[in-house]
């Protein structure tokens, strides 16, 4: 809608994903919005204004917002109507953006910004290593074996940084309760962490997990429960028993996060497990599996 419109294709449930957040954007702009048999078409423009969104959708819909309205040609807003779950996320795209010498400023309201107009610019900059990733490396060496990825910037904007954190409070025993509206993505390794741990484990607000790769929050629960622990799932919560895990088949296509998640599990089991769909890993670690073995996983291909 900055240039024009276009058509867009994908592939698995990428074209299902709900894109309801820029339903009314779109109306309020006049933009023509169509997303019919995995096919997404829009035609039109969008003008410098006031946009808004629910403050409980996933970081992305700011995001694409923030990357565009500089490119308007004049000065716009962006207001969450509450505060927004994943401000950390948001903030890392906000860096971004003046990094590039694009003018974005927060305003005194929480998830609210102001974008002026203006060109992107090359820039030099170090990438972080990615905590997202990292979290399935603490997830296998939990509780007594704390593994640190190199890299890591314990200071980071990045929200999946709390895996640390989370680390330390699970390793200890008793009932436990984790807010994952910050860091949906930690879901996965959560569960496993909570799976093997003494205590019961409740991970809230965590209905968004349900529109990623998979319906992570229901992959979670069975993926404990398909190798011997013990989870039950919410709307919007998963509750796991902590205790041994005895090993099974898992099915995690095509979700890379819930394959590192069986394969972080696996570690902790008294016999094999077979995991199917493990070539997803590739979507966003390609090298897993040989970074796996290399500390010390053992990995037959069927």
């Amino acid at each position: 809608s900055v240039c024009g419109g276009g058509v867009f294709t994908g592939h698995g449930r990428l074209m299902g994903r709900h894109l309801d957040p820029y339903c009314e954007i779109f109306r309020k702009q006049g933009v023509f919005f169509e997303q019919r048999d995995g096919i997404l078409m829009v035609r039109g423009r969008f003008s410098p204004g006031e946009y808004v969104l629910p403050g409980n959708v996933s970081s992305q819909f700011f995001s694409g917002l923030l990357f565009a309205l500089p490119l308007l040609g004049g000065a716009s807003t962006l207001r969450a109507q509450t505060p927004p779950e994943s401000a950390d996320y948001i903030s890392m795209t906000v860096r971004a953006l003046r990094l590039s010498g694009v003018g974005a400023e927060s305003l005194s309201n929480p998830g609210c910004f102001r974008i002026f107009p203006g060109a992107y610019h090359a820039f030099n900059a170090a990438a972080e290593a990615d905590w997202s990733q990292a979290a399935f490396w603490y997830a296998a060496g939990f509780p007594g074996r704390e593994l640190l990825p190199a890299g890591l910037n314990p200071e980071s904007a990045q929200g999946d940084r709390r895996i640390q954190d989370f680390f330390r409070e699970l390793s200890a025993p008793g009932d436990q309760i984790i807010d994952l509206s910050p860091c949906p993505d930690l879901l996965p390794p959560l569960a496993v962490m909570a799976a093997v741990r003494n205590g019961t484990t409740r991970l809230i607000r965590a209905a968004r997990t349900r529109l990623k790769e998979s319906d992570r929050l229901a992959a979670s629960a069975a993926l404990v429960n398909a190798l011997g622990g013990a989870a039950r799932e919410f709307s919007d919560t998963l509750e796991i028993h902590g205790g041994p895990l005895r090993g099974g088949a898992v099915s995690c296509c095509p979700d890379h996060r819930m394959v590192m998640a069986a394969a972080a599990a696996a570690a902790h089991c008294t016999e094999p497990g077979i995991i199917r769909g493990a070539a997803a890993v590739n979507k966003s670690y390609p090298s897993f599996w040989a970074d796996y073995q290399r500390l010390g996983g053992s990995v037959d291909v069927l």
